[in-house]
């Protein structure tokens, strides 16, 4: 008897890694049809082409751009699209809290169980069948340098938005944990929000990760500068 088939999902891993093996064979026993790639730019070609019901992002052994990935598929197929990220190395509550916020709709950790994870991909693909009411960007009125943010709150909040806990960011700017404490503080009470996880969220579906910002854009100026006209490869340091 043939098996019915669900859809296409699309998965950004290695093969290789005996997790992700079983994992696919449990898919398509369930009648997923697998679109794999191996790198970013691959996985946005193959979703152009064919747009999945479904992606998983395999985190472990790649770097930013797995995140970056998220972000753009979320820009071009909107909010019901449902993502997965994957890990055994980024296991830490914090990272799995900087992967939701930065998108996914989910963060499993290895090793799991493939049958479990299955149906919560069945369950997120249902859910995804929902019309999405607005997926219009944010009015330029709404953006976050209209909350009078100064260049140092700025930079401290686009640290915390690329996941950086408070220890981190005052090593990166030079300056002592409670200072930058007491520049979030401020942050949050110009954003109106009540804890830092609404912050990052606020800032996030409001155009702080967007990459073609103007030059005279003070949000612009507080990212790290880029080279590569590729929106997927990362700077060499």
């Amino acid at each position: 008897m043939e098996r019915t088939k669900v859809g296409q999902v699309l998965a950004l891993w290695d093969g290789g890694d005996p997790s992700i093996s079983e994992l696919r064979s449990a898919l398509l026993a369930s009648g997923f049809e697998m679109m794999e790639a191996a790198s970013g730019d691959e996985a946005l070609a193959t979703a152009a082409a064919q747009r999945p019901l479904a992606v998983l992002v395999d985190l472990d052994e790649r770097d930013a751009s797995s995140y970056l990935l998220c972000r753009l598929l979320r820009e071009r197929y909107g909010e019901l699209l449902p993502i997965v990220f994957l890990s055994g190395d980024k296991v830490e509550v914090t990272d799995r809290v900087v992967g939701l916020l930065l998108g996914a709709d989910d963060y499993v950790v290895k090793p799991f169980d493939s049958s479990e994870l299955v149906v919560r991909i069945r369950r997120l693909v249902t859910r995804s069948a929902i019309p999405e009411v607005d997926t219009s960007p944010p009015d330029r009125d709404e953006r976050l340098e209209h909350f009078n943010l100064t260049k140092r709150e700025q930079e401290i909040m686009v640290l915390l938005l690329q996941g950086l806990t408070q220890t981190e960011i005052a090593r990166e700017l030079v300056i002592s944990s409670n200072t930058v404490a007491t520049h979030i503080q401020r942050s949050l009470l110009k954003l109106g929000v009540h804890n830092r996880a609404q912050a990052v969220t606020k800032m996030a579906r409001a155009g702080w990760l967007r990459m073609d910002a103007p030059t005279d854009d003070p949000i612009a100026d507080a990212l790290p500068s880029r080279k590569s006209s590729n929106p997927l490869d990362q700077t060499q340091a």
